[in-house]
């Protein structure tokens, strides 16, 4: 049985108090802020570690092996949980309380993936309209020039997706273009317009009389001073 209880720096406990009694049954009454629950809760972690630090300059005497038992709000806050749906429903027992917080806390964490994957799904839906738009804008590029004298950039390009796959390949330039679309059509319109040349006729050179002409039977020597003097002699064709 507990015979004295000592309560010294914590909370309104500033300086050493000292409750004695020899009775099995007590009253300890006050108005708020004396203290009552302070002693309540120091019974409550009697045994705990919290109240080896919170309360270590706290004492009990009296006590051997007795099982203390506390009702107070820590008790409520350890084996019951309320339900927020229905304010006054409690479940019962410490594990209970464990487990209705660990799947009131999943149900809340899967309620929240559920958004954002209905986020997830509206951004992609979002994007994907996008893309189609950017297909659509770029098909007009098409639509426009295949049938001019720049169709030669648009070969083997026959669908959207092709084309626009094609366009996100080609790194953009960091600078713009010095030539417009007008002057790149009108430059592949001369090329269009071009002729083709005839082809040269044969010239028939009749080396052997060339070699065997007296001109050629003489040496010359070039001046080594010239320009070109270096070039003759790795040539080896002074001649």
């Amino acid at each position: 049985m507990i015979t004295e209880i000592i309560m010294d720096k914590v909370a309104c406990y500033k300086k050493s108090v000292t409750l004695s009694t020899d009775k099995r049954v007590n009253l300890i009454y006050g108005l708020n802020g004396t203290g009552k629950s302070i002693i309540s809760d120091y019974l409550y972690h009697y045994k705990s570690e919290e109240s080896k630090e919170k309360y270590r300059h706290c004492e009990i005497k009296g006590l051997s092996d007795e099982n203390v038992l506390v009702y107070n709000q820590n008790f409520i806050k350890d084996y019951f949980y309320e339900l927020d749906a229905l304010k006054g429903i409690f479940t019962l027992s410490k594990e209970n309380k464990e487990a209705e917080t660990t799947i009131r806390k999943i149900e809340q964490e899967i309620k929240e993936l559920n958004n954002e994957k209905g986020k997830l799904n509206s951004l992609n839906k979002e994007l994907q309209a996008k893309r189609e738009n950017i297909k659509t804008e770029v098909w007009k590029i098409k639509t426009e020039y295949a049938y001019t004298a720049l169709k030669h950039c648009f070969k083997d390009l026959n669908k959207k997706e092709q084309l626009l796959s094609h366009l996100l390949k080609i790194a953009k330039p960091p600078t713009q273009p010095a030539e417009s679309i007008n002057q790149l059509k009108k430059e592949a319109e001369i090329l269009d317009e071009g002729t083709k040349c005839t082809e040269l006729p044969v010239i028939n050179i009749s080396i052997n009389d060339i070699e065997s002409n007296k001109l050629f039977q003489k040496a010359i020597v070039g001046d080594e001073n010239s320009a070109i003097s270096e070039l003759i002699k790795k040539l080896n064709n002074s001649d």
